[in-house]
């Protein structure tokens, strides 16, 4: 997918969520093979897969946002962040603190992660989350409600296709009402 001059020139910034849609057949999933800016325009690859971890053709929901909330609004919502495991910069941004401010560590299992999104916890919330990288691993979120008081926590988990919890890469995005 190219998205035309959402982007800043030749630096790459905001956060891509990629969703399979396939309401007629068997489990689907997405995920961001890679993404990169190619001048003002956002050019993501997407893969899907089966449920065996074979490619497979599907329909798919992409959404990219910088310096915005994922659900594409100005104000409210004005609390958000975002953060890439496999890329930093203004790929990793924070409505309140900045770039560079959210946080990532390993938890236990190898596979696990805190993804910490420090003064946007407030009010009613919202996350997703996207595997980014080579393979039919995914990636997914292990409790709902997260916990959150000023800064919110977000523990992400990641599976290979045999669903063995793995480490690997993710796209996390966040936001809060206010």
């Amino acid at each position: 997918m190219r998205l035309p001059g959402v982007g800043l020139a030749g630096v790459l910034a905001g956060d891509v969520q990629v969703t399979a849609v396939q309401p007629n057949a068997g489990p689907r999933r997405c995920k961001v093979y890679s993404w990169a800016a190619v001048g003002s325009d956002v050019q993501v690859y997407v893969f899907c897969y089966d449920q065996a971890g074979a490619f497979t053709n599907t329909d798919f929901a992409l959404s990219y946002h910088r310096r915005r909330p994922v659900i594409g609004s100005l104000a409210p919502p004005s609390y958000f962040g975002y953060l890439g495991t496999a890329v930093g910069g203004p790929t990793n941004d924070n409505s309140v603190l900045g770039v560079g401010a959210n946080t990532v560590a390993p938890l236990v299992p190898a596979g696990r992660y805190l993804a910490t999104f420090p003064q946007i916890g407030l009010k009613e919330t919202h996350v997703q989350v996207v595997a980014q990288g080579a393979g039919s691993n995914y990636c997914h979120l292990t409790t709902q409600p997260w916990t959150y008081t000023t800064n919110a926590d977000v523990d992400v988990i990641c599976f290979d296709n045999a669903g063995v919890v793995t480490p690997h890469r993710f796209l996390d995005t966040f936001i809060s009402r206010l």
